[in-house]
């Protein structure tokens, strides 16, 4: 949405006191204010995992679609990559990998922290997109790249379409092929915006594979057939196409949400 007013999540970890009063010095600028907290779950390795929830993950993403985000953090937050119940350490990300290329970040124990308002206005005041076939449109937790790139720059950009770019469409590391929707096949959307550049009305793309394939956002799992697609935008949001089947829906989310706030360990 052009020319929104921007928003200030606080993601907070427990056990990480605030020492820096995020809600004032966002409210004195005019942006609103989204505070979040995390639970600390057990991986399979048995690692202790501070975690996003998934409801909060999704409404974290499509904000960032929706207006200028920052994103501020205590501790090491990080976010589910399969919403499934089980956790597992390869399957979460850090919160800022999450967010990369949608939103501003900082960790409020880094020793920039004291200047993140300041590091905000200064992001505010630039467009970092250069169309709709910038890779940094994608969204990430869903996408698997071949490897890491950093797309902040013209020559690691090229250097992914090179590595991702088949015949019109782009193919990820598990062999789904992402193609942008024609012109006339967008719908199902409000408009969206990435750093600065509003999308066309619809844009979303057509997902495919030769084979049997899962697609998983941070919120719900799909089968796909190899006879069949999966509609996918930049916020993460997928919409059911041809031959394509749900097998972890919102509700059961919400629900593993709710169990895991039951034994979130403090």
């Amino acid at each position: 949405m052009m020319g929104a007013s921007p928003c200030v999540w606080h993601v907070r970890v427990p056990g990480q006191p605030s020492v820096i009063d995020v809600g004032k010095a966002a409210r004195s600028r005019g942006w609103a204010v989204e505070e979040i907290g995390c639970v600390r779950l057990a991986s399979g390795r048995g690692r202790i995992l501070s975690v996003v929830s998934r409801t909060d993950a999704v409404r974290l993403y499509e904000d960032m679609h929706c207006r200028p985000v920052a994103v501020v953090y205590e501790g090491k937050p990080r976010v589910r990559l399969d919403p499934r119940a089980t956790i597992r350490d390869d399957r979460t990300v850090p919160l800022h990998r999450f967010c990369r290329y949608k939103s501003f970040t900082r960790s409020l124990q880094s020793n920039a922290a004291a200047l993140w308002d300041s590091a905000f206005e200064v992001w505010l005041a630039q467009v970092e997109c250069d169309g709709p076939n910038d890779p940094r449109i994608l969204p990430f937790h869903i996408f698997e790249a071949r490897g890491d790139y950093a797309l902040d720059k013209v020559a690691e950009r090229r250097r992914f379409r090179q590595e991702h770019h088949n015949v019109r469409a782009l193919v990820d590391d598990t062999e789904r092929r992402w193609t942008l929707a024609r012109p006339g096949a967008r719908h199902g959307r409000e408009l969206q915006t990435v750093r600065g550049l509003q999308l066309y009305d619809g844009f979303h793309w057509d997902v495919m594979a030769r084979r049997t394939a899962v697609v998983a956002s941070s919120i719900t799992m799909w089968r796909v057939r190899s006879d069949g697609y999966i509609n996918i935008y930049p916020d993460g949001h997928v919409r059911p196409g041809r031959s394509c089947k749900r097998t972890w829906s919102k509700s059961q989310s919400e629900q593993a949400d709710a169990n895991d706030r039951n034994k979130s360990r403090s």
